[in-house]
């Protein structure tokens, strides 16, 4: 199908978070999961890229709420830091879920690098659609019976990254010069995984674990990759 509708296709990292046994709060508690949730999200994004210097807006395209999560959407500039992104989230949500006594009983976040397109939604409101989001979503897919066998995983909190975020990630962050880094903080990526969708689509993803209290600053959109000694530095100081 063509079509004279100019469209704006961005391809970046993608960061889907999604409460663990959300749907069986209750009403109370469902609102005040997420009420505690997105003001912890504003103060993390806020803290994370103004250590950058960055407005939030400048390095986020944009957020799609899911009802027990969300996806943020980076500016493509910032493509490759998705992953240490959503250590990062992991670490801060996790610390909200023991101060807030266990409202909601863990986080998923899974991270994968495609394709979004900014559209005005129903209600006016910027929305995004695209097969980047579909796949991201996919990723929660990997049979129960798999994800028990990852023996690296310290519990049900874990995170999911696609092979092509992955790939995409250490083109951004080398192993030849994050090795001192990564082992500091107990970064372990598990075998890739193959897997079908329910539409029969491949994909491929690793699950990956590390320190729980770990939260890496961003390059700033317009200066490309920050250099590993100085995020080793700001994360022993």
């Amino acid at each position: 199908m063509t079509s004279n509708i100019p469209i704006e296709i961005h391809v970046t990292d993608i960061i889907l978070f999604d409460i663990v046994g959300y749907s069986c709060l209750s009403d109370e508690d469902q609102y005040l999961s997420i009420y505690f949730i997105s003001k912890k999200l504003n103060e993390f994004l806020g803290i994370l890229f103004g250590q950058s210097f960055t407005k939030t807006e400048e390095a986020v395209l944009g957020f799609i709420p899911t009802g027990d999560g969300a996806y943020i959407i980076l500016n493509h500039k910032l493509a490759g830091y998705g992953l240490f992104m959503a250590i990062s989230l992991r670490s801060s949500l996790l610390q909200l879920k023991n101060q807030t006594n266990a409202l909601f009983s863990g986080l998923r976040t899974a991270v994968h690098n495609g394709t979004v397109i900014p559209i005005q939604d129903i209600t006016n409101n910027q929305n995004f659609v695209g097969s980047g989001l579909n796949d991201c979503s996919r990723l929660y897919c990997i049979d129960k019976e798999i994800i028990g066998k990852q023996n690296h995983l310290i519990d049900d909190n874990y995170i999911v990254v696609s092979s092509n975020a992955l790939s995409n990630f250490h083109k951004t962050y080398p192993s030849e010069v994050t090795k001192e880094f990564l082992g500091t903080i107990k970064f372990e990526v598990g075998e890739e995984i193959i897997f079908q969708d329910k539409h029969k689509k491949e994909h491929k993803a690793h699950f990956v674990e590390c320190n729980r209290h770990v939260a890496v600053t961003p390059p700033k959109p317009v200066d490309g990759t920050e250099n590993i000694d100085t995020i080793y530095a700001k994360y022993k100081g």
